[in-house]
């Protein structure tokens, strides 16, 4: 008789111990889980995060890059007036404008609020000043003129070009994070 109460004594005991065979078993595999679920999240984050300042730091240097190209055009155009020698490699100064002008109006969802206004007040000078010089132009249909008009709109958008680099240069150096 009193093997029988033993006996039951143990399957309880025994029941127990598969529940917390099976906890300790399962434990390690629900914190796995957890654990990589975590650093799953960490990683996407990390992973957006990152290809968000590639997609910005790619528009900013979309930016300097038309501002760069139309230095280069304006200093062939000074150099051919002058006829002084150049290196004559192709500029694009029409496509330069428009990268300028896209930025212009689209740049406020990759840009920060300061870089965007300089670069409209930028893109508004520049269009200002080839609309009032394409108006003082008109009617001088010879070589010469055209060639003095060409020269005076590249001074220009030099002018306003230069004026405004420097300052679009130190607002996305300073908005960039740092490599590490």
């Amino acid at each position: 008789m009193s093997s029988a109460p033993l006996t039951i004594t143990l399957g309880f005991l025994g029941g127990i111990l598969d529940y917390l065979e099976i906890a300790k078993l399962a434990s390690p595999i629900v914190v796995g889980f957890l654990s990589a679920y975590a650093a799953s999240l960490i990683a996407l984050k990390k992973f957006k995060k990152e290809k968000f300042w590639d997609e910005r730091r790619t528009a900013y240097a979309k930016v300097v890059s038309a501002f760069e190209e139309l230095l280069y055009w304006a200093e062939q155009e000074r150099a051919a007036h002058c006829c002084e020698p150049y290196i004559s490699v192709a500029s694009d100064p029409e496509s330069a404008l428009r990268e300028i002008r896209r930025f212009s109006k689209i740049g406020s969802l990759q840009f920060s609020e300061q870089f965007y206004e300089k670069l409209k007040e930028a893109d508004i000078a520049i269009s200002s000043a080839e609309f009032d010089i394409n108006e003082a132009g008109i009617g001088d249909n010879d070589e010469q003129s055209q060639h003095e008009w060409r020269f005076i709109r590249a001074n220009t958008i030099r002018e306003i070009v230069e004026g405004c680099l420097p300052e679009l240069l130190k607002l996305a150096k300073n908005e960039l994070p740092t490599k590490t």
